[in-house]
């Protein structure tokens, strides 16, 4: 295996332009293609004259720019974010609203953001706008040039595990006060639309420095792991993506850096202004423990964390457990509903000496939860009853033959009415 130049042999001046042009995004497409695109090329002219049109298609296996030019998204996609669909489509987010030292106000020094959001098809070769991201208005006006707030220059934009895209952080619109957009949100690609997630303390996220591509990752239980300090108080951080609630996870990165010029007060890992240089990756889950491990590299020193004390924490009960007796007598079950309104489940498994815990509503897709769980075994299955905010009893049931979690709605099965209580179980005798 060896590095190349493209294309192979050629002379210098030929390998400096083959690219065509400035790939300050890129992301491998399922039809073995890598797109990449840069907006302005973090040009000032090219920004100006509005020449924002530059992306180009690499075929990985032919090793050639394609004569296809895809085009470009109508609005400046440099610092822009971007994400995988579960469909292999690429969602990308934000951009650049102005370029530096042009906001009259008090984003003279800084890169405002946009508001808006595209998808690329890679199947058809085409964009598609979609909803713009959030709007808090009136929540953070910007006295000085008012309009539509929110906005991210600079995100970081992850793909969840059921198919919903996180996007957090950056410097949000020359309409916002703040500079940093510290509320989360989510892109729901069944209605093409984004959800905000709860505002965090100032301790969790501040708004008055901006946080730029901070370096997370999705954790196997579906939190996200956060490694840049985006706080007053300067530590990792675990968010849940579904509510946006966080916690304190672990300390910060070292202050790490590889160069002086220009000078990077805290290094390459914190996220501060133009110190978005790292890069961080979830490492291989391997056996016996399948402990996650997340490395993060670009300063002089690589770091590794290994996270297994998150994995053993477990969201805060909101109410009372239910237990459960299984026909596998080597394992002890609870559930309980959550702070988060999910009906989480706990068991201690003897053969391997570990507590694990999932959620059952949040895999199989369920709602909320309004009420304490009830729980029953039949022979070859385990149930869970639970009413949610509407007064619907829903049923989660796992069926060991299929070895597969589902859900459906005794309520609206059989049209009973909404019950004000939580419900309760019994087993009958079977042979």
């Amino acid at each position: 295996m060896r590095w190349i130049i493209l294309p192979e042999d050629a002379d210098p001046e030929l390998q400096l332009n083959y690219a065509q042009v400035l790939a300050i995004h890129a992301a491998l497409l399922p039809t073995g293609e890598i797109i990449y695109f840069g907006g302005d090329e973090h040009d000032e002219q090219l920004w100006q004259s509005g020449h924002i049109d530059n992306t180009r298609l690499f075929d990985c296996s032919t090793l050639q720019v394609e004569a296809y030019n895809p085009h470009s998204p109508t609005n400046d996609v440099f610092c822009c974010g971007h994400a995988m669909l579960a469909d292999g489509r690429l969602l990308v987010a934000g951009g650049t609203e102005i370029f530096f030292h042009q906001d009259p106000t008090i984003h003279h020094d800084h890169m405002p953001g946009l508001r808006n959001a595209w998808i690329y098809d890679p199947f058809t070769r085409v964009w598609h706008e979609v909803a713009a991201m959030s709007d808090p208005t009136p929540q953070y006006v910007n006295p000085g040039n008012p309009g539509p707030e929110g906005g991210r220059w600079y995100p970081t934009l992850l793909t969840l595990g059921d198919g919903s895209i996180l996007a957090m952080s950056g410097h949000p619109s020359s309409h916002d006060i703040r500079h940093n957009n510290n509320i989360p949100e989510r892109f729901i690609p069944s209605s093409g639309s984004w959800v905000s997630l709860s505002v965090p303390p100032v301790e969790f996220e501040v708004i008055d420095i901006p946080r730029l591509y901070p370096r997370a990752t999705v954790l196997p239980n579906g939190w996200v792991f956060c490694t840049t300090p985006l706080g007053s108080i300067a530590q990792s951080q675990v968010i849940d993506p579904k509510t946006g609630s966080r916690r304190f996870a672990a300390a910060a990165p070292p202050e790490d850096t590889v160069t002086t010029d220009p000078v990077m007060p805290n290094g390459v890992y914190w996220g501060n202004f133009f110190t978005q240089c790292a890069s961080l990756v979830l490492l291989p889950l391997a056996p016996p423990n399948y402990v996650p491990r997340v490395l993060i590299c670009g300063g002089n020193t690589a770091y590794i964390i290994d996270l297994q004390r998150l994995m053993d924490a477990h969201p805060v009960a909101a109410g009372d457990p239910a237990t459960m007796a299984t026909t596998n007598p080597n394992q002890q079950h609870i559930f309980y509903r959550g702070t988060d309104a999910d009906i989480h489940h706990i068991f201690w498994d003897e053969a391997t000496n570990r507590l694990y815990q999932d959620s059952w509503t949040e895999r199989t897709g369920a709602p909320a939860a309004a009420g304490d769980p009830a729980t029953m075994v039949t022979p070859n299955q385990q149930h869970v009853f639970y009413r949610d905010n509407n007064g619907a009893v829903h049923h989660i049931f796992y069926d060991e033959p299929t070895n597969q979690l589902y859900h459906d709605d005794w309520s609206k099965r059989t049209g009973a009415l909404a019950a004000a209580g939580d419900p309760a179980t019994m087993a009958t005798a079977i042979g």
